[in-house]
């Protein structure tokens, strides 16, 4: 039987997939019909969005600290906090920017098109943020068990940028699967999809 300490600890992933879920399904509604890749895409960008914040809110299920030796780390609260980035390089790194890889694929095909590469980045480094304060704020309310990193949040928005770009030499790809209007532009129709 599990523990109840451990049961708690998975109420806020079970609130953010259930708040996600909702947005993301009232954004449904607000969108004319899509054809068959369209739906493709928003279907994969629901299941990867699970994934995703299921990866990173899901709560350790084994201590830390047998993991940690070759870092040097704070402890803040309940935390585990990495303040030097790239103290080693292992398949972690490479999985921090693989996990956003997606992010910055859906950033594109969502129809957010015309952005600079500081903005990217930015939105990059925004996501990656977000990632770890949220697990640094449920370490504090639940103790989640898991790190806080500043290389998580450099891989993650490396992982977006490259996600971004690597749609720049595919374009019929991107025509294919690109949404009719993004989710800044509300109502704008993008002609390449008619």
């Amino acid at each position: 039987m599990i523990a109840m300490p451990l049961l708690i600890k998975f109420i806020p992933l079970i609130l953010i997939l259930t708040s996600f879920q909702i947005w993301f399904t009232a954004y449904l509604g607000k969108l004319p019909s899509a054809n068959v890749w369209q739906k493709i895409t928003l279907i994969s960008a629901n299941v990867y969005a699970w994934c995703g914040l299921a990866l990173v809110f899901m709560p350790a299920l084994f201590p830390l600290s047998f993991s940690h030796f070759h870092y040097v780390y704070h402890t803040i609260g309940q935390a585990i906090v990495i303040t030097h980035p790239y103290q080693t390089i292992d398949s972690q790194q490479i999985f921090n920017v693989l996990m956003t890889f997606p992010a910055g694929v859906y950033l594109r095909l969502f129809g957010v098109r015309r952005l600079r590469l500081r903005q990217v980045i930015l939105i990059g480094l925004a996501l990656g943020l977000t990632n770890e304060a949220g697990q640094f704020i449920l370490d504090q309310l639940v103790n989640l068990g898991r790190s806080v990193a500043i290389d998580d949040l450099l891989n993650n928005a490396l992982g977006l940028v490259l996600g971004f770009y690597s749609l720049t030499r595919l374009p019929t790809l991107r025509q294919l699967f690109h949404l009719p209007h993004s989710l800044t532009q509300r109502g704008h129709h993008d002609s390449t999809n008619q």
